[in-house]
């Protein structure tokens, strides 16, 4: 093809001239011209400010090349709608460590932008208990980094990691001194109640409880419907983790339960679960006053 024989410049100088259909039309014509005009390509499709459609395409099929290039060109990550996934957390959910690498680079990230249902990648990186990219995330934004951003239901980074048991992610999110064991989602649960709630709490939720307790979490505290969190330990039947919870001192297990004190207690519940260790736990245990206690360690 003559083209082949053509200056670079001179190739792009034609370039210039042809429109976006034409110009797809001639770099299809043969790989040599389409290596030669590439860059000119990108440009054309990397507008400033708009909707990074080469990068979206780029992240969603994993064409990691493609997208260092639309980055280097300018792409950018910032574009964000409704109900969209800007492309870093639509990295993130992918779980590509070198997608991420390569978003994280772009001249206008931004590491807490959020994406649907209010989620930054930092939570979905969360969610999917996915420690390595969580350590990404943390080494590039630094303190800039919002560990307590919560989402569109009032979950934090730190209550998702709670949800999947995964000590790797508390350890992370509790060295930084950011993430708080006190802030409550809408229901009004703290992250000590979503990893003793949580479906999976099957496994690590005795360590994940003292990791938390340690941290300072309030083992007093109560839902948005005044239950307490040794009633719902009971409930789910952690006997472990009501033993942590009674070794605090702090607990009552015939504490009023409700707003009007209509539901059953933590000690009712265990009757009625018929869970006769849980039973005789409760009914050992002997909180110490503080004046007593005070007094024997005077």
């Amino acid at each position: 093809m003559l083209l082949d024989y053509l200056d670079d410049h001179l190739l792009r100088e034609i370039a210039t001239y042809l429109s976006d259909h034409d110009l797809n039309a001639l770099v299809q014509t043969c790989r040599r011209t389409s290596g030669r005009l590439n860059n000119d390509l990108y440009y054309r499709n990397i507008p400033s400010g708009e909707r990074p459609y080469v990068l979206e395409w780029a992240v969603d099929k994993n064409y990691i090349g493609t997208a260092r290039l639309a980055v280097m060109m300018g792409a950018s990550v910032a574009y964000t709608q409704e109900r969209y996934n800007p492309v870093l957390v639509h990295a993130a959910i992918m779980g590509n460590l070198d997608m991420v690498s390569i978003v994280l680079a772009a001249f206008d990230v931004n590491v807490n932008i959020t994406g649907m249902y209010g989620r930054t990648a930092l939570a979905n990186a969360c969610i999917l208990n996915d420690v390595p990219l969580v350590k990404l995330l943390m080494q590039h934004g630094g303190p800039g980094l919002d560990v307590e951003l919560p989402d569109g239901c009032g979950m934090t980074p730190l209550m998702h990691a709670a949800q999947c048991r995964s000590i790797p992610l508390f350890q992370l999110l509790l060295a930084t001194g950011r993430a708080s064991v006190h802030s409550r989602c809408i229901a009004g649960y703290t992250p000590l109640l979503h990893a003793i709630t949580a479906a999976c709490a099957r496994y690590n939720a005795a360590e994940c409880v003292e990791l938390l307790l340690q941290a300072g979490a309030d083992p007093c505290a109560r839902d948005a419907r005044d239950r307490t969190i040794l009633r719902h330990a009971v409930v789910c039947g952690r006997i472990e983790v009501v033993k942590k919870l009674l070794d605090t001192g702090k607990v009552d297990p015939d504490a009023e339960e409700g707003e009007d004190g209509e539901l059953d207690t933590a000690r009712e519940m265990a009757k009625q679960h018929r869970t006769d260790a849980m039973e005789r736990l409760l009914d050992n245990y002997k909180p110490v006053p503080l004046r007593i206690s005070v007094e024997l360690f005077y």
